[in-house]
């Protein structure tokens, strides 16, 4: 009988029957016995009875009785777990936005300092530019139109009120008087001339100039890399080497009118009778020897003297 209990189904119908024989026998016969051996049933006879009769109901409605099923605290259990173990495979999404939010705003504050550390760099070497008294004479002098000791020409004839000589086909053509040597750029200099205005005229630029690149053009007298200070009119405009100038926002009226550059470094100060119009980056080269000159640039004959160039100047601290 035992090598029988062994080989029942634990789903089929021999455990049926013997699930009711064993309830029609009742406990401690042997059909009970092997019943609750089989079913694995623990406690008492009322606790095994009541474990019989579940099988045999789950049976009989197609069941499976040996289903596992979850028990009270299960799903909390299960919670708590996740919640404490250690994430795989990468860093959870919440905590990469904050580091990348965290690096973001260090970077910015990085550039936003060193940005500030370079502006007030630059405002301190515009400061100490302004400082200086500029009195001990390098070159030039008094103007009357024979030209200046020593300054080389370039292009058309310069005189002290423009170009001589005219175009034939009313072009701007125009002539300068170059500083022959050139000067480094980290020293500072003055470059200024001292002008009379006796009647404004557009068809004549007057024009202060700074170059690193001393390769002048025949029909104007220009350089590809230049910082020019110049007065056309009743205008006074300072144009960078980029292309891109700053107007004095007063207008020239007549008169005697002192023009000036300082330079040193990378900054550079325009100024018209001793007041600033301009303080900044000169944007030439910070390396590069500096070619100092005037410059006329001039469209037609001029009927009447328009302005006249009485000094021309280098200046040293």
């Amino acid at each position: 009988m035992e090598d029988q209990t062994q080989q029942l189904e634990p789903d089929g119908p021999e455990l049926m029957e013997l699930l009711a024989e064993a309830l029609r026998a009742g406990p401690a016969s042997p059909p009970w016995r092997r019943a609750v051996e089989l079913i694995g049933v623990a406690g008492d006879q009322r606790a095994q009875y009541q474990r019989l009769c579940r099988v045999r109901e789950d049976l009989e409605s197609g069941r499976q009785w040996r289903s596992v099923r979850a028990g009270p605290g299960f799903t909390r259990r299960v919670m708590e777990n996740l919640e404490q173990a250690p994430p795989r495979g990468g860093w959870p999404v919440a905590s990469l936005v904050a580091w990348v939010s965290l690096a973001i705003l260090l970077g910015l504050g990085l550039l936003l300092a060193v940005m500030f550390r370079g502006q007030s760099a630059q405002n301190d070497a515009l400061a100490d530019l302004e400082r200086l008294y500029f009195l001990t004479p390098l070159a030039g002098g008094a103007f009357d139109g024979a030209g200046l000791a020593g300054w080389k020409p370039v292009g058309a004839a310069i005189g002290a009120s423009g170009l001589s000589g005219d175009s034939a086909d009313g072009a701007w053509r125009g002539g300068a008087l170059v500083y022959p040597t050139a000067l480094a750029a980290d020293r500072p200099v003055a470059l200024e001339a001292l002008l009379n205005i006796s009647r404004p005229a557009e068809e004549l630029i007057f024009q202060l100039f700074v170059s690193d690149q001393a390769d002048f053009d025949a029909q104007r007298a220009t350089t590809p890399h230049e910082l020019v200070w110049m007065i056309q009119g009743r205008s006074a405009r300072l144009v960078l080497p980029d292309g891109t100038s700053r107007q004095a926002p007063e207008a020239i009226g007549g008169g005697e009118l002192r023009v000036r550059l300082v330079l040193q470094g990378t900054a550079v100060v325009a100024s018209v009778n001793g007041r600033r119009v301009y303080g900044g980056v000169n944007m030439l080269d910070g390396h590069r020897p500096r070619t100092l000159g005037i410059r006329f640039l001039q469209k037609g004959q001029l009927k009447s003297d328009a302005l006249s160039v009485s000094a021309v100047r280098i200046l040293r601290p």
